[in-house]
């Protein structure tokens, strides 16, 4: 008996053992490296909003679409696109403008005011990796299967909230009130896909926002240039009130595409100079 307990206890610490915590802790460092070098490339993104009805019928939509660049070593996001058409004249004009805008006072700004933003904005990063950080410690993982995504091998690995869990950073309490479902490729230990839903009512900006048991967050990442992972699409299904008053009920779809390694130039160029 203790002999077949060893043996268990060594398949705990054995990398590559289907141990779905083990399988956890390897995608989570898998990416945290895909954040590191995410800030090599620029992307386009597409948000799309659509509100319900009470039967949960499309009422209206409207969608949004953006470029990010990198300007001063930071990402700037410029509107390219309403409701799947290029801008008029006038929302052109507004989103040069503000682009001028960001480059002069870019351009303006002392070496001490550059420290100090690029200094807050690695502060944002590293509390998003602290974050991820604390999610093999705030789950119970259990293999559920094995399947396949796009074509690759994946695990599948169901999560739920530790009772005894207690965060080391502040922003991890929001993974006491989630639960979910967790694909994970085989072959690069990359997580594919995330499907998780609160347990619980979710409090955003001293309780003006509330999301509740009804939502739901679908998370897809893909492989890029052959050499990390990066966001493909996230769906999310959201059903709770605003100002605790006010029913929202609307789905939003995220769309990740065209994906360029960025080339570092510390050079601030004008806007017209920027490539489209």
């Amino acid at each position: 008996m203790r002999f077949l307990l060893l043996l268990h206890c060594l398949a705990l610490l054995v990398p590559g053992a289907e141990n779905p915590l083990e399988i956890v802790r390897r995608a989570v460092a898998r990416d945290q490296d895909n954040l590191q070098r995410v800030k090599d490339y620029t992307f386009e993104y597409r948000v799309e909003k659509r509100k319900l009805n009470p039967d949960g019928e499309v009422a209206s939509r409207e969608s949004k679409t953006f470029d990010v660049l990198i300007l001063g070593g930071e990402p700037y996001e410029r509107l390219i696109q309403k409701d799947d058409r290029p801008l008029d004249a006038e929302e052109e004009k507004e989103a040069q403008e503000k682009l001028e805008r960001t480059l002069r006072k870019l351009r303006e700004e002392t070496p001490a005011q550059k420290a100090k933003r690029l200094a807050k904005a690695e502060k944002e990063r590293r509390e998003g990796q602290e974050l991820l950080r604390e999610v093999p410690n705030a789950f119970r993982f259990d293999l559920v299967g094995e399947d396949r995504v796009d074509g690759r091998a994946v695990w599948v690995i169901r999560a739920e909230p530790r009772p005894d869990y207690q965060p080391r950073v502040r922003q991890a309490n929001i993974l006491k009130k989630l639960r979910g479902t967790v694909w994970v490729d085989k072959n690069e230990y990359q997580v594919v896909r995330v499907d998780a839903e609160p347990v619980d009512t979710i409090s955003f900006g001293l309780f003006l926002a509330r999301l509740g048991k009804g939502s739901r967050v679908e998370f897809r990442q893909t492989r890029v240039h052959s050499e990390l992972w990066l966001p493909e699409e996230v769906q999310v299904k959201v059903d709770g009130r605003m100002a605790l008053v006010r029913k929202l009920n609307q789905e939003i779809l995220i769309t990740f595409r065209n994906y360029r390694k960025f080339q570092s130039d510390s050079r601030l160029v004008s806007a017209a100079e920027l490539p489209r």
